[in-house]
Order: C-alpha cells, then sequence, then structure tokens
C-alpha cells in the first residue's frame, strides 16, 4: 500500500479601506496555508539505487506476500511499502500592512508604510520499522530463514520554526511640468530581521511498535540536538527619472545595502546603475511608416549588482560544541569539549558585477507582430568562492573573495497574433536565451583549481579522459603496450608515451546549457481554449552516471539488458560496451566522457483545454466567467538523454519527473 500523500489547504483574506478620501488608505493581506505531506521513512534515491542493483531475477515478494532477501543491499519493494513513513506538517503565515498616505497640498507627493510578518511552523515525524527478508530454498521448498534490516523501530521528531519581520517605508514624488515633462523621483528604506529555531529527538530499538511516541522508545537508546540562527539586512534605495513625451526616458538608481553576513567594516555596498531609451517610432520623420512599425524603442542600462548568497557568520571562526573530535577525558570523566571548524575571514565582502545592457523593443502592424532583442556583457568580481587551503592549515576551505568571470549573452522574444477573427484566435509567443561564461581570472596567478575550474574557460567545464571506443582483436599489440586486451576501453593517448593519467586529460563540453527559451500557443475558438506551453535548453552535456552501474560489468550490481546484448565478444566484435572482465581498466566509464550525453531537450510541459460557459448561461447566476479545464504537465520531452530526468540535479537515482492530470472548475462572481 502507498504511503505518500500531498494535502494543502489555502485560506486568503484581503482588506482595503479609505479611511480619508483620497488622502489616506490602508491595506492588509494575510495568507494562511498548510501542507500535510506522507512519504517513506527512506529516501527515494535509495530505493531507486537498490532497484538498479539487483538483479530482475531475485524475488522481490513471494507468493504469501513475504519479501524476498535480495543479493545486494535491501529489497527496494520493502523500502517502499514496508520501512515506514514520513507525516511532515507545515504551516505557513503571510502577512503584509500598508498605509498609504497622498500628502494634502502637495500634489504628487505620497508616502507609504510597509510591514510584513511571515511564520512558519513545520513537524516531521519519521518512524522506521524493520523489514523482515526470507530467503527461499528451492529444493526443500521451504523458507531458509528470514532477517530484518535493522535491529528494531525507530522515531525521530523535529520541530522548527522560522520568522521574518520587515518594515520599509516608501516616498514618491511625480510632477508633470508643461505637460510634456514628467518627473520623478523615489526614496526607500528598509529593514529585515529573521530568526530560525530547530529541535529534534530521537529514540531507537523500539520493541513495541503500535505506540508511536517518544515515551515508549528504550530510554538507554535516544538522542537529541538543536539549532538557531539570527539574519538581518538592512537598505535604502533612491530613483530618479525623466520622461519627455514617453519618447526619451533618463532613469538613475541607487541602492545602499547593508548584510549581518560580512563583517562590520565590509558589511555595507553600494550599488548604482543608470538606463536610458529612446523610443524612435515617436519621432516625426518615422510617421510615414506608422501602418508598419508602430513601435520602436532603443535602450541601454549600466550597473552594478550585489550577492550576499552565502551562509550565516561565515567570515567568523566556527565553534563545534561536543562529539568524538571534540570531547575528551579529565578526571576518568567524559567532558563535552569544543573544537574550530572553520576558519575566519575578516576581509570578506559582497560579490560584485558590472553589468551594460542594450537591447530593442519592436512592434509591426498595429503590434501583431512583437518582440524584443537584448544583449548583455556582465563581469563578476570577488566572487565568493570555497578556496582550498594547505592541510597543514587544519582547514580544507575558506570562503574567499576571488577572480573574475565574464557572461555574454542574448536574449529574443516574439509574440505573435497569428489568426484573429470574431470567433477564432490563435496567438504565439517564444523566447530563447544564449549564455556563454568564461572564467578570466582566479587567484594567486593560478590557471586552474582541482581541475575543475580554468582561466579561458566556462564554469561547469568537464575535464576527463576521452574514450576512443573498444580495443580490437586486430589491436591486441598495440593495446598490451597500455596493459589492456581486446575488449577493454580504450583511451585517447594525448602525449604519445603509453601511460595513460591525468595528463592525458581533454575539454569534453560543459555542464550548463547555452541556450534555453519556450514557446506557447494559445488558441481559443466560441469559448473552447486550448495552450500548449514547451520548454526547451542545449549545447550542454551530462555525465549519465546511471550508465556507470548499468552499462559496465560490475560485482556489485545490476547490468542492464542492453549491456547484456551488446558487449564485446570476439564473435561479436563492437565499439559500445567493455568485455565483462573484472579488473578491466576504465570499463564503467569513471574519469572519462564514456557517459557524457547530449542534454538538448524539447519537453511539453503543460498541455490545458478549457471551455468557457456562454455569459447569457451563467448571468442568471449572477456568475462573471465559469470556465472548465483540464491539463497534463510533463506530458512528453524529446531527448537523446538516456536517464530518467534531463532536468534533474542527480544523474544516478533521481526520483523522475512526475506526469500530473488535472482538472477543475474556475467560478468568478
Amino acid at each position: 500500500k502507498s504511503t505518500s500523500g500531498f494535502n494543502r489547504y489555502n485560506a486568503r483574506v484581503n482588506i482595503d479601506a479609505n479611511i480619508v478620501d483620497k488622502y489616506l488608505n490602508l491595506s492588509a493581506d494575510m495568507a494562511y496555508r498548510q501542507e500535510d505531506r506522507n512519504s517513506i521513512a527512506g529516501s527515494t534515491s535509495d530505493v531507486f539505487n537498490n532497484m538498479h542493483r539487483n538483479p530482475q531475477t531475485d524475488p522481490g515478494r513471494f507468493p504469501d506476500g513475504n519479501l524476498g532477501k535480495v543479493s545486494l543491499g535491501v529489497n527496494p519493494i520493502g523500502l517502499a511499502t514496508e520501512g515506514g513513513w514520513v507525516k511532515d506538517r507545515k504551516s505557513v503565515l503571510n502577512t503584509r500592512f500598508m498605509l498609504d498616505f497622498n500628502v494634502p497640498g502637495l500634489e504628487g507627493l505620497n508616502l507609504k508604510g510597509i510591514f510584513s510578518y511571515d511564520k512558519i511552523f513545520n513537524s516531521i515525524k519519521r518512524w522506521t520499522t524493520p523489514v523482515d527478508f526470507y530467503v527461499w530454498n528451492k529444493i526443500t521448498g521451504e523458507y531458509d530463514g528470514h532477517s530484518p534490516n535493522r535491529e528494531g523501530a525507530e522515531l525521530k521528531q523535529t520541530y522548527s520554526t522560522s520568522q521574518a519581520m520587515t518594515f520599509e517605508f516608501q516616498a514618491a514624488y511625480n510632477k508633470t511640468i508643461a505637460q510634456d515633462h514628467q518627473l520623478g523621483a523615489l526614496f526607500v528604506f528598509s529593514r529585515s530581521e529573521g530568526a530560525d529555531e530547530n529541535f529534534w529527538a530521537s529514540r531507537t530499538k523500539y520493541r513495541i511498535y503500535s505506540i508511536q511516541q517518544l515515551f515508549a522508545g528504550p530510554d538507554k537508546d535516544k538522542d537529541n540536538s538543536g539549532s538557531a540562527s539570527e539574519t538581518g539586512k538592512v537598505g535604502s534605495v533612491f530613483r530618479l527619472t525623466y520622461n519627455y513625451k514617453e519618447k526619451y526616458m533618463l532613469e538613475a538608481n541607487g541602492r545602499l545595502d547593508g548584510s549581518e553576513k560580512f563583517p562590520k567594516s565590509k558589511r555595507y555596498g553600494f550599488f548604482p546603475s543608470v538606463s536610458a531609451a529612446w523610443r524612435i517610432s515617436a519621432e516625426p520623420f518615422m510617421e510615414p511608416f506608422s501602418g508598419v512599425l508602430s513601435n520602436l524603442k532603443l535602450r541601454i542600462s549600466a550597473g552594478k549588482l550585489g550577492n550576499q548568497n552565502i551562509g550565516d557568520f561565515a567570515y567568523a571562526p566556527t565553534i563545534a560544541l561536543g562529539g568524538a573530535s571534540a570531547n575528551y577525558i579529565l578526571g576518568n570523566n567524559l567532558v563535552t569539549g569544543s573544537v574550530q571548524t572553520s576558519i575566519s575571514n575578516p576581509e570578506l565582502t559582497w560579490e560584485k558585477a558590472n553589468q551594460l545592457d542594450l537591447g530593442i523593443d519592436f512592434g509591426l502592424f498595429n503590434n501583431r507582430i512583437a518582440g524584443t532583442i537584448e544583449a548583455y556583457y556582465k563581469r563578476t568580481t570577488d566572487l565568493l568562492w570555497e578556496v582550498p587551503l594547505p592541510l597543514e592549515s587544519g582547514f580544507g576551505t575558506s570562503l574567499t573573495n576571488i577572480g573574475k568571470i565574464d557572461n555574454k549573452g542574448i536574449e529574443f522574444t516574439l509574440n505573435t497574433v497569428n489568426i484573429s477573427t470574431k470567433d477564432f484566435l490563435w496567438t504565439t509567443a517564444f523566447m530563447i536565451s544564449y549564455n556563454n561564461n568564461k572564467i578570466k581570472e582566479l587567484y594567486d596567478g593560478k590557471q586552474d583549481v582541482n581541475k575543475t575550474l580554468f582561466v579561458g574557460r566556462p564554469i561547469g567545464q568537464f575535464y576527463l579522459l576521452k574514450s576512443e571506443g573498444i580495443w580490437q582483436t586486430n589491436e591486441a599489440a598495440e593495446a598490451a603496450k597500455y596493459n589492456a586486451q581486446p575488449g577493454d576501453r580504450k583511451i585517447l593517448d594525448a602525449k604519445k608515451d603509453y601511460v595513460i593519467n591525468g595528463e592525458d586529460r581533454d575539454f569534453c563540453g560543459v555542464s550548463t546549457p547555452k541556450y534555453y527559451g519556450s514557446f506557447t500557443n494559445t488558441f481559443s475558438y466560441k469559448g473552447i481554449d486550448l495552450t500548449a506551453f514547451f520548454t526547451f535548453a542545449g549545447g550542454h552535456k551530462i555525465n549519465n552516471s546511471l550508465n556507470r552501474y548499468l552499462n559496465s560489468f560490475n560485482v556489485w550490481g545490476n547490468m542492464s539488458e542492453n549491456y547484456y546484448k551488446y558487449y564485446w565478444r570476439q564473435d561479436r566484435p563492437n565499439n559500445k560496451y567493455p568485455a565483462p572482465r573484472v579488473g578491466s581498466a576504465y570499463a564503467n566509464g569513471d574519469g572519462t566522457d564514456a557517459n557524457l550525453q547530449k542534454g538538448d531537450y524539447l519537453r511539453l510541459r503543460n498541455l490545458e483545454i478549457g471551455y468557457s460557459l456562454p455569459k447569457n448561461v451563467i448571468r442568471n447566476i449572477k456568475a462573471s466567467n465559469i470556465r472548465v479545464y483540464f491539463s497534463v504537465q510533463n506530458l512528453f520531452t524529446a531527448t537523446e538523454f538516456t536517464g530518467f530526468d534531463v532536468e534533474s540535479s542527480d544523474n544516478t537515482n533521481p526520483y523522475p519527473n512526475a506526469r500530473s492530470f488535472i482538472g477543475g472548475i474556475s467560478l468568478n462572481f
């Protein structure tokens, strides 16, 4: 039986009140969400890992319902159905209150005070039970015995709370001079605080399974711990704008942000930007082309951005209390000790990015064809990066500001009205973005870091040995020079010295897509509407690490049917899979490009069909709109990637992207 399920309950209240006509308004938005999620006690990664590893001839479940003991690891059916459960309960409260004041006597001056409070409470109860696995004796026709995968049940309960408060003050002034000149100014000050607390307790080796509570577990086998953190940020923004007849537009912005994630001397960063736009289509000399060119605008902007996405107190030395590496004996007693676990960096500060954008907005034939073309160049400096440290320092890495990275790209969007008649409408929206990044500088003059980051190369570069297929029978003498034999994987000897090592590696592609995008087609006919939403990406490769298990011979896991059909043999030589030989070098492709696959894909993300009832039908029940719809998500994916999900970050044991069927009724009164 399934232990998985998800229920969500939502409630929302929006209140708008006019306290003083034309001058003072109050709004309050409150939303509450309850999420109840049930799942198996073990991870889905463990289930899939054990499913891949074990031969399909292993017994899953015997006719009497008992679970079979598998060759390796644990029976995945037992993990999924009888290994226990997790009950995850989450309550989320979001509130926002705003006071809006138009200052009397000062036309155009508006003041706003905004306060928001968010609270999250999460309770997770995990009950893990032993699963008995049986061994069947084919000779006697009886079970030889059974054994559980753990000693007794285990219960772990976790309670966590998170809250965030933000106060924001805005002052805006807008003024129109001589009807054609529009001036604007905006000042914003904000302050935010956050706090998180976490506590968990567990007991193991339960003998009584009917009472799934902490007090019912053995007092000896128990544990608990907790954590707490606080965050804070303060910032201010200013903006000045000028607009002349919607023809010439100028804007200047500045941000001053302070973050507690950095030491006091490096806490604040200033990030300015400027932009300008010229609507060429509004010029008198463009009037002869107005029938074709309905809009043409040039845009340019330049500015600086800041990044603070690191852990809290990463600049300070952290101290761990307790544990095997910290506790010590004093007077024949075990005493809780402490140990420094990270090195300090008092110079840690904001990561910065300077960016230049150029853009064109266009519209043709009364905007039936409209779109944008944007090009950008961004140089990021002072990257927040974990830099390897010498072993004698006592620490592995140090978070440091290093290097420079360049990003260049172009983005194109197109929106078209293909057909528009009284009863039928067909529109299309298309977007594609291309990006190229390159590391310009690392630190201390280094040209690479651990052969993963390289100056002059993009981030996410694969640097591997190159597989050239399989050694064939007529190449036995040459293979012997590399201590190999026919049927072994052939590796490119870049140095031509008959030794395969790290110096033979080469660049084999990147893991980040070079381009990505989407396109949507929407059709409507007399109340019936159909929408198809596609996404795509390409220009990158994926290390399909699942193939290292399934497409090579190994003594610790299962092999695929495809491998059995196409591995190399003398009577069927090929260049697909190495021979099933223990000790064959690089047989599973590790360290080589053998398991790299093209990551290009086209996915039908959502297909939805709906029907809106006619107005003369719903008018009788005082409704403004009633729509019935049905949609399918992740209906179709075209790709050469053979793993479970081309978009998953886990390429070995991912939980496949689910196909969802959704139906509903939308009512508006």
